[in-house]
């Protein structure tokens, strides 16, 4: 976790500039790091002089004698990137994994998911490897919202028509409603009890368990939330 916190200032720069999607940012994975303990973050950088080109944010949990290797975030993110500048980046990172792999000992797996179907650093990998395969997944959209956007421009239609639904039910009942979207990292986080509870009181109202019921998800949202804030990728 260490070398994370440390890397996170000089990789977050990088990720950007290849438009990573937020479950791949740096904020997003320093939470699931934190929620995960039984995982052991693992960077693997390349640089090019004193620049850095490329990174492999990976995790490594250890299981009967099995060192299993994936990218943090794993069944969590919906989006993974291994961010490169460029294609001798990618390949030079490919070869940092495979020697790092190598220096695990001789039992170890590698799954990573989510990541595009075009990513440059894994079709090395599966060249280097002759064990690896590659597998189509189903596409997922993103939804890519420029800065200081106001959340009104970009919430969908049915967010909309659900949004003046509920207003309506309320003042049919003669409550009077306030609409107003919060970013600063202090009002979201005096928010959240609130918050936790109606999320809970729908699911369990709906027959079904709260992801909140347990204190690890409570905890990966909390710390998912609240990282998204501070970097002004999470709204309430």
């Amino acid at each position: 976790m260490a070398a994370l916190d440390e890397l996170s200032p000089l990789i977050e720069p990088l990720l950007a500039a290849t438009g990573a999607p937020t479950t791949a940012r740096t904020p997003w994975l320093r939470a699931w790091a934190r929620c995960h303990p039984a995982h052991h973050p693992w960077v693997v950088c390349v640089y090019d002089a004193d620049d850095l080109v490329g990174a492999a944010l990976l995790s490594v949990r250890r299981s009967l004698g099995l060192r299993h290797v994936v990218a943090l975030g794993h069944h969590d993110s919906d989006h993974a990137r291994f961010p490169v500048l460029n294609q001798h980046a990618a390949e030079a990172l490919a070869r940092a994994i495979v020697v790092g792999l190598r220096d695990l000992g001789p039992a170890w797996s590698l799954h990573l998911e989510q990541f595009p179907a075009d990513d440059p650093v894994l079709h090395h990998l599966a060249a280097l490897l002759s064990c690896a395969e590659i597998e189509p997944g189903a596409p997922l959209p993103v939804l890519a919202i420029p800065p200081d956007l106001p959340a009104e421009k970009y919430a969908s239609k049915k967010f909309r028509q659900q949004t003046r639904a509920a207003r309506r039910r309320f003042e049919e009942e003669g409550l009077t409603v306030e609409l107003r979207y919060e970013r600063q990292h202090e009002r979201i986080e005096a928010l959240l009890p609130e918050i936790r509870e109606i999320r809970r009181s729908r699911d369990h109202d709906r027959g079904r368990k709260s992801g909140l019921d347990g204190s690890v998800g409570e905890n990966w949202w909390r710390h998912v939330t609240l990282g998204g804030a501070r970097a002004r990728a999470v709204f309430c």
